[in-house]
């Protein structure tokens, strides 16, 4: 089965939920119908992540959906976390802590994580309008030459959205 993976990245301030809920959903409904199988990486760090988190579960929630698959990832394991890496079942499918973090420096865990997942996935899609954390994903994104589009970005978005109807090829 071929699996697509799509991971998502944001800020804490997110400025206008409707354009963001609306681009969102757009792309979200695209992976699902057009992939054999979508995997979503998603964290619980940013009010972004969280938005994207709520609204993956109520677009892909359906059980007539079974071509996806919502995946919580975590720094830290659970005693580190402070708390139960399964506390949101059902938010998600899975949960999982990168193989790669178990030997880090705890403090460097979530830059490490965050590269993984981009490491990962086919598709990174972020809301950045600022430097900061999503924005050095963003560019580590655009160093591997990962599939990226920033939705908090007009013009980036219109023309990624134009590629994705245009090709089908992601």
């Amino acid at each position: 089965m071929g699996t697509y993976t799509v991971s998502f990245f944001g800020q804490d301030e997110t400025d206008g939920y409707g354009t963001a809920e609306e681009r969102l959903r757009k792309i979200i409904k695209f992976l699902i119908n057009s992939k054999e199988y979508v995997e979503f990486l998603v964290d619980r760090e940013s009010e972004f992540n969280i938005f994207a988190s709520n609204i993956i579960h109520n677009m892909a929630s359906s059980p007539y959906i079974g071509n996806k698959t919502r995946v919580i990832m975590f720094p830290y394991t659970a005693d580190e976390y402070g708390g139960d890496e399964n506390i949101f079942p059902e938010f998600f499918d899975e949960t999982e802590i990168s193989e790669i973090l178990c030997s880090e420096y705890l403090k460097a865990s979530p830059r490490i994580r965050d590269h993984d997942i981009v490491d990962r996935s086919d598709l990174v899609v972020c809301y950045v309008t600022h430097g900061g954390e999503a924005y050095d994903v963003l560019q580590y994104a655009a160093k591997r030459n990962k599939n990226a589009v920033n939705i908090a970005d007009s013009e980036n978005y219109e023309k990624f959205i134009a590629f994705i109807i245009g090709s089908y090829r992601i």
